[in-house]
């Protein structure tokens, strides 16, 4: 953002690291989920046939997972915020508690995106209103991914839309991999790398020039 020329003249916002952090691990892990291949049963049975329809496998523990999700949220604010390395220089502290409250948005907005477009297309299938919370959780993660970049500037209102757009597309990339059979056991492809180009792009489409000129100068 500093640099005269950084990309063509265009320039980058990345934050706190949705490009940098979240793409890279994205990227990773589905690379080493296609070297590992997919866990035994998932898509065939022990015979190696293909199964009609991939097996369910869920963790052993919704509980953990939930305590996971919410060590992860409370960590983000260090993240997020965090990353406003000087707090009394230029009232920083104003982007900090901005940032911490960006977050906070876009973390629940992910959250309930994800939970009720599932919840919605399992209406729509089996006629029984279901709520999945394994999906609100990575929903979640995927909304805190999405503002990762743009938490500093960006208005409270598009930090919402950030967020709800994440979890969906979270939810989508999730379910293409299974079509696809590509096994992610904790779906990290579709929290990280989907959501983190999102919120790469999204800095471009909804920065706030007051934010940018607090932040940047």
């Amino acid at each position: 953002a500093n640099n005269s020329n950084p990309l063509w003249g265009i320039g980058m916002v990345d934050f706190a690291g949705s490009c940098v952090v979240h793409v890279t691990g994205g990227m990773t892990a589905l690379i080493a989920t296609n070297i590992l291949g997919p866990r035994t049963g998932r898509f065939r049975d022990i015979r190696g046939n293909l199964l009609e329809k991939p097996r369910p496998m869920p963790g052993h523990s919704v509980a953990l997972q939930m305590l996971g999700t919410f060590i992860l949220w409370v960590g983000w604010y260090g993240f997020n915020s965090g990353s406003v390395v000087y707090l009394m220089q230029n009232d920083n502290y104003e982007v900090v508690s901005h940032v911490a409250i960006n977050t906070t948005l876009a973390a629940a907005a992910g959250t309930v995106m994800a939970l009720f477009i599932d919840t919605a297309i399992q209406e729509h299938n089996t006629g029984e209103v279901t709520f999945n919370l394994s999906y609100a959780m990575n929903g979640c993660l995927a909304g805190l991914v999405s503002i990762t970049a743009g938490c500093a500037v960006v208005q409270s209102w598009a930090a919402l839309i950030i967020g709800a757009i994440g979890g969906a597309l979270f939810l989508g990339c999730s379910k293409l991999l299974v079509k696809r059979r590509i096994d992610d056991a904790v779906d990290a492809v579709p929290v990280h790398l989907s959501s983190g180009i999102w919120g790469s792009l999204s800095v471009g489409l909804l920065a706030d020039p007051t934010w940018l000129s607090k932040v940047y100068g």
